[in-house]
């Protein structure tokens, strides 16, 4: 094992257990297992951050912001208590959010279509 490999895997082990540990922001942690990277050498500096330019990161990071508003707003309130009340059961729930996702699958990428659905999940 050469010690790119080494670092690597003490880099991604760490970032795995901060992660676990539920006590950082996901994104902070993301980023700091990033900049780990590039302070270890493990990627290059010009090349840290070009897959912000991704149109899929971009889609997400919108549609993130935008279901947010709408939790914030109240606007999925009500899809959500109606999903929660048709779900007492596992399979209540596991279909519509199916039907949910393939809705949004059908006019979104899939990507967006699974940003979305966290935003409704009722629990």
């Amino acid at each position: 094992m050469s010690l790119d490999q080494l670092a690597l895997l003490v880099l991604m082990a760490t970032t795995l257990i901060v992660l676990a540990s539920d006590r950082l922001r996901y994104d902070g942690v993301a980023v700091g297992a990033l900049l780990g990277a590039v302070g270890l050498g493990l990627v290059p500096i010009e090349r840290a951050f070009s897959g912000f330019a991704s149109p899929v990161v971009v889609t997400v990071a919108a549609l993130l912001v935008i279901g947010r508003t709408l939790v914030v707003l109240g606007l999925l309130e009500g899809l959500a208590r109606r999903l929660a009340d048709g779900g007492r059961t596992p399979l209540g729930l596991i279909v519509p959010l199916c039907g949910l996702g393939a809705l949004a699958g059908a006019c979104l990428s899939s990507f967006g279509a699974l940003a979305m659905i966290p935003q409704v999940w009722p629990f």
